[in-house]
């Protein structure tokens, strides 16, 4: 992902004769959006503040810009989801997640599209849809915004991702595992037959099950653990539920052979 490496300042606006001049130089480190510091180059070479570097939280965010001789040039606050509530946005245009603040808008432009932190969401839909990963295509990191950034507002959300990948595999091994064992000892009323077909229906029947209630259970979850749990209870329901209907057919059939061997 690209970032703004300079500044240069139209002195005499649009349609005018005069060459642009540079205004500030920008630092970038190795991480995504990670501005280690910026020059004010406009200012003397002597002055404190002609290089502010940036404090930053967790997740990116631009708390205080520090002067050269160390004293604080200006600290930010903000809400939760990112709404400014107070500092100095003459000094610097990076601020939530280091990513740029546009102040006359007061939104804030994350590459694919604006975020607006004043409602926590998105002025448009993902581009990516559906498949970023959230069924809301609108809100913000999924509203994960302790520990969420989305540099790119293409949100892939890796949580929900994992969530349903471990619902959707737990719920069907599970299925079929005890889909197996209880078409087994189902299918078992009608005979050596009717153990295999328990065992075959109880073990697809199962399988199926559970991989959709787990997906589903998945999609929803808190987190992938909550999601492993639900996934197995699921595939647990699926795998005993799977073979009833086999078995329920056999019973008949099974109890009919055995009053035709007793009659004389």
């Amino acid at each position: 992902m690209g970032n703004v490496v300079f500044d240069f300042i139209d002195v005499d606006g649009p349609g005018g004769s005069g060459a642009t001049t540079l205004a500030k130089r920008y630092l970038w480190g190795e991480q995504v959006d990670e501005l280690v510091a910026q020059e004010d180059v406009t200012k003397k070479i002597s002055a404190a503040g002609r290089v502010l570097w940036p404090i930053v939280d967790q997740l990116g965010t631009v708390r205080d810009l520090v002067k050269q001789d160390g004293t604080v040039a200006t600290h930010f606050v903000y809400t939760a989801f990112g709404d400014l509530v107070s500092g100095d946005t003459s000094l610097t245009r990076y601020l939530f997640t280091s990513r740029e603040f546009d102040a006359e808008t007061e939104l804030q432009y994350d590459r694919a599209r604006w975020y607006d932190g004043a409602t926590g969401r998105w002025i448009s839909e993902d581009p990516l849809g559906f498949a970023a990963g959230d069924v809301n295509t609108a809100r913000y990191v999924g509203n994960g915004v302790v520990e969420g950034q989305d540099p790119s507002g293409l949100f892939w959300d890796w949580n929900r991702f994992w969530s349903i990948y471990v619902g959707t595999t737990s719920g069907a091994a599970v299925g079929a595992s005890w889909g197996i064992m209880a078409g087994t000892l189902i299918g078992a009323v009608g005979g050596p037959g009717g153990v295999a077909g328990g065992a075959v229906t109880g073990g697809i029947g199962g399988a199926i099950g559970g991989a959709v209630i787990g997906f589903w259970k998945g999609l929803w979850a808190p987190n992938p653990q909550a999601a492993a749990q639900a996934g197995i209870a699921a595939g647990i329901e699926a795998g005993i539920s799977a073979p009833l209907p086999s078995a329920v057919r056999a019973i008949p059939s099974r109890l009919g052979r055995r009053d035709i061997q007793r009659r004389p």
